[in-house]
């Protein structure tokens, strides 16, 4: 809607490919087989950024770690007291098992557990996500071994295989720098520094980035101080 109302149009199914040429005059970029000009580019293309490739060869590195997690209603399990109910970690033999209110009332819980795996290429981790029966087969694994109350919650998330996902961790060097040498390519949000992802961490981020970057913005900068803007910012 604010979008809207400041006449600032939404293009969807646009995959972009490279930066052309990047200047303190600006910007020409490669979007699908068409190219487009602007004075500035902001990515915030996530941790698999494709706009980080202009401004750096760093690359995210994969910590080995899968998290296979989903929601249950709170009340479908029965809890030993409340407390376990209010968000807890169960530590068991196979591993250990993490519940967290998602919601302000606690009437919904994010469960899941993470273990080693080995990576796979993006469409190898696109085949696990829409997979719910391997999905369901990784969070059963040992099941015996858990403790009662964690295996109750496993066969409640079980019982909603298509809602269960996944989330390879994948860690980010540090970076030199967000943006290219001219200041003109900006990185923001997992693009910029991202680390392994939990609760909506990646997108508040992404937010104060946001949020902090149109604050300079809207002040007026020469072609020669604005790199040295950026890397106070």
């Amino acid at each position: 809607m604010a979008l809207a109302e400041r006449n600032l149009p939404i293009f969807y199914d646009m995959n972009f490919e490279i930066i052309i040429s990047d200047t303190p005059e600006g910007v020409v970029f490669q979007v699908g087989n068409g190219t487009e000009r602007a004075a500035m580019v902001i990515g915030s293309d996530g941790i698999h950024s494709t706009l980080r490739r202009h401004a750096t060869d760093l690359s995210p590195v994969y910590t080995n770690l899968l998290c296979v997690y989903g929601h249950i209603p709170t009340e479908s399990v029965e809890w030993p007291d409340q407390d376990f109910a209010a968000g807890c970690t169960i530590l068991g033999k196979p591993r250990s098992l993490f519940m967290v209110p998602e919601v302000a009332d606690g009437s919904d819980l994010m469960i899941g557990t993470q273990f080693a795996y080995p990576e796979a290429d993006r469409k190898g981790w696109e085949a696990l996500a829409s997979d719910p029966t391997s999905l369901s087969a990784l969070l059963r694994k040992n099941y015996d071994q858990w403790h009662g109350t964690a295996r109750l919650a496993i066969d409640e998330l079980c019982k909603r295989p298509e809602s269960i996902l996944c989330w390879p961790f994948y860690a980010l060097p540090k970076l030199h720098s967000w943006s290219s040498s001219s200041g003109k390519v900006i990185m923001i949000g997992d693009a910029a520094h991202a680390m392994p992802a939990s609760s909506g961490q990646g997108v508040n981020q992404a937010l104060e980035d946001a949020f902090s970057l149109a604050k300079i913005l809207s002040y007026e900068w020469n072609d020669e101080v604005w790199p040295k803007v950026l890397s106070a910012w």
